[in-house]
């Protein structure tokens, strides 16, 4: 299921021909439960540091508390954002979006998509990863979707997790197989277009050749024609 995120910041103008979206609590839960331990831990140490036997010094203590409760807030926002990977599949393009992060794929230079199995361990784990065969966007285990592209002529390739990877990959290749029909439709518009130019200019070559030979047969007339008045004129002069 697609949502106002994807429609609105992903897709934009463009017709959106599939929505996909997974939600991973596990990787939120692993992320979001630093974010009260911090707070906690901020709290600690703003009561207990009078006691402690290695006190924190007083003119750096509001600081040191501020700089934990933060890290708090860093880790909720990292919950929020890596909790959900959304996929968009247009007309043209496959949009990948983890968080704020993602490639953007043209259907064009997609040479392959299919279904695999996740391995984590060629990848170190979940979430945004760099492993052997290129990068996976992956929050958990399960089938992902793997795109082999070209990137400016550079074979890459990556891995996708999705709500449901058989049904992305599906509509991808669907997708891919609609936007070469119009590649080949393109293609052959143009070159009915280039055809229907060469016609044209033949046509035209055709009609300046015979407006060329009629102005021709017409000086030659005129020719002709002065030339027997001139006759006549001298055949009369001789009579007299």
């Amino acid at each position: 299921m697609g949502d106002l995120y994807q429609s609105e910041h992903m897709a934009k103008d463009e017709e959106v021909r599939h929505q996909d979206k997974r939600v991973s609590r596990g990787m939120a839960g692993i992320l979001g439960i630093w974010a009260p331990l911090s707070w906690a831990l901020a709290a600690f140490i703003a009561v207990a540091n009078e006691s402690s036997s290695r006190p924190v010094p007083t003119s750096i203590l509001p600081l040191v508390v501020a700089a934990v409760a933060l890290l708090g807030f860093l880790f909720l926002g990292m919950a929020v954002t890596f909790a959900v990977l959304r996929t968009v599949v247009t007309e043209t393009h496959v949009l990948v979006k983890y968080g704020l992060w993602g490639p953007d794929i043209p259907l064009a230079s997609i040479t392959a998509c299919r279904v695999v199995d996740y391995d984590w361990t060629k990848y170190g784990g979940w979430g945004i990863r760099r492993g052997p065969q290129g990068w996976a966007y992956v929050p958990g285990p399960g089938e992902v979707v793997e795109l082999e592209y070209l990137d400016e002529g550079v074979p890459r390739t990556v891995q996708i997790g999705a709500g449901d990877a058989r049904k992305l990959s599906l509509e991808i290749n669907r997708a891919r197989e609609q936007a070469r029909r119009h590649r080949v439709e393109v293609d052959l518009g143009e070159a009915e277009r280039d055809a229907a130019a060469v016609e044209e200019r033949a046509e035209e070559e055709r009609v300046e050749e015979e407006r060329v030979e009629e102005e021709r047969v017409e000086e030659e007339r005129v020719e002709e024609e002065r030339v027997e008045e001139e006759r006549a004129a001298a055949e009369d002069r001789s009579r007299k």
